[in-house]
């Protein structure tokens, strides 16, 4: 636990297993802003969603319309949203 961090806020997680390696934030240099967004879901019939599919394509989700993409793979998979957040970055190379 780093010093000044208190117990409480310390976050355990047994028994899960990693589905994507993390990739830290890298914008191309000269590229302004860059927005990086998280979102969590949760099946919605309450029980475990574990046949999820794969999005073909990283742009709209391999659904090939701007504004569908996420939308449409959590409906297609039985997912609703429960949080979401998101960040900017951007290169220091400006």
């Amino acid at each position: 636990m780093d010093v000044g961090q208190s117990a409480s806020m310390q976050i355990v997680a047994k028994g899960l297993k990693e589905v994507v390696e993390y990739m830290a934030p890298s914008p191309p240099p000269k590229t302004g802003k860059h927005r990086y967004v998280f979102l969590v879901f949760e099946p919605a019939d309450g029980k475990s969603a574990t046949n999820l599919t794969v999005p073909e394509d990283r742009k709209h989700w391999g659904t090939g319309k701007a504004r569908h993409g996420v939308r449409q793979w959590a409906s297609e998979n039985g997912l609703v949203p429960v949080g979401a957040n998101f960040f900017y970055s951007q290169n220091d190379e400006q």
